[in-house]
């Protein structure tokens, strides 16, 4: 493995992490941190892939979204009660875009691809499994 092959499996991993913050989370905090990792390791990725540009407006972005989400304090809520299917969830599609990115996907720009459908499928589980709107 190269160094870009390593920086783009790691971008993808971390990547991996912050979204599952940030569909394990119910406060402030706990959004802003899965945000903030979610956008750096799909930044990575990218980066590892050649797209300065796109890396650079997503890491701006992800840095900008979490820095909003922080404006009024709060808790970091992380793993609250009833959050155990979140959970299970964010392991399945870990599991997922590992083997995706292991066996069928071998092109350079894959690790990105790879975090984004790791990013945007627990995104989508996070949007349909919370009770109420946390920006209030």
């Amino acid at each position: 493995m190269t160094g870009l092959d390593l920086l783009a499996a790691g971008g993808a991993g971390l990547g991996w992490f912050g979204a599952a913050i940030l569909t394990l989370s119910e406060a402030r905090r706990g959004l802003a941190l899965g945000l903030a990792l979610a956008a750096l390791g799909l930044a990575l990725a990218l980066l590892a892939g050649g797209r300065t540009l796109e890396a650079v407006a997503v890491a701006a972005g992800g840095g900008a979204g979490a820095g909003l989400r922080l404006r009024d304090g709060g808790g970091w809520g992380i793993l609250p009660p009833g959050s155990t299917p979140r959970l299970i969830l964010a392991l399945v599609l870990l599991t997922a875009a590992v083997y995706t990115g292991g066996t069928l996907i071998t092109d350079p720009g894959a690790p990105a691809r790879v975090a984004a459908l790791a990013i945007g499928g627990q995104s989508a589980a996070r949007l349909l499994t919370t009770a109420r709107r946390p920006a209030t």
